[in-house]
């Protein structure tokens, strides 16, 4: 509890260091990913279910590459590099393929489990009570480790993509109660802020990201020092710096 409550001070620490490069990069992100999702939840709600399926595939596409900007962002903060609100289309740029097999696969996964979900939920019978029960454990379990996918993406640039899937599920299982609490925690935040509606418009969706970039950080962190502990010769997971503010790294 307490360390999940520190990293969100760490991440509520860099949003007032890069204010508003990181609230433009809010305001950029929410252009250009909430047409297509606003649409496909509208199409939802009126029972379209082709088209639904539809809008949401096309979602996916802004929706991914954006957010794929948003934590180069993030990164770049939480390393106490200068940022720019550039940096975050050079990410969507940089991160636009690897991005879209990421969500692509997690969303199919993802439509898999709910499918799993609603069909033997409909069985009544113990069979279908225990089998709903492990569905919906496995769709915790995926929904979770959406919170270190995109950051590691960034992260270990040179992993295959199933590679960083199990990494995802290593972190997730290996600290469950961490990242229990720091979901929950995101989740209170999130419904605190939807109270004022342009706050997510602006500065909701980063901080999320930075909160999980550095949620991310620390777990690695944590693992590469108990891996080094053991065999100091195993290489490390990349830059994990933790400069503040003033400890800022220019750019050449």
């Amino acid at each position: 509890m307490v360390r999940a409550l520190r990293t969100c001070w760490v991440a509520l620490r860099d949003l007032m260091d890069e204010l508003w490069v990181l609230m433009a990069c809010n305001v950029i992100w929410s252009l250009i990913c909430l047409p297509l999702v606003l649409l496909t939840l509208v199409l939802f709600s009126q029972g379209f279910v082709w088209l639904t399926i539809v809008a949401g595939l096309l979602a996916v596409l802004p929706l991914a590459a954006a957010t794929a900007g948003l934590y180069s962002v993030a990164q770049r903060v939480s390393e106490g590099r200068a940022s720019h609100v550039r940096d975050f289309f050079v990410g969507m740029r940089r991160y636009m393929l690897p991005s879209w097999r990421t969500a692509g696969l997690w969303g199919i996964v993802l439509l898999i489990m709910l499918v799993n979900v609603q069909f033997y939920a409909r069985l009544p019978n113990l069979f279908g009570m225990v089998l709903t029960s492990f569905w919906l454990v496995a769709l915790l379990i995926w929904l979770s480790m959406l919170l270190y996918l995109f950051p590691l993406l960034l992260i270990q640039t040179q992993t295959r993509w199933w590679v960083r899937m199990r990494h995802a599920f290593a972190l997730t299982m290996g600290r469950p109660l961490f990242t229990l609490v720091t979901l929950t925690l995101m989740l209170f935040l999130t419904l605190l802020t939807a109270l004022l509606p342009v706050l997510p418009l602006v500065v909701t969706v980063v901080l999320l990201a930075q909160w999980s970039m550095r949620a991310t950080l620390l777990l690695l962190k944590e693992a590469e020092a108990r891996r080094a502990a053991s065999n100091p010769a195993l290489i490390s997971y990349g830059p994990l710096t933790d400069k503040g503010r003033k400890g800022q790294i220019k750019p050449k």
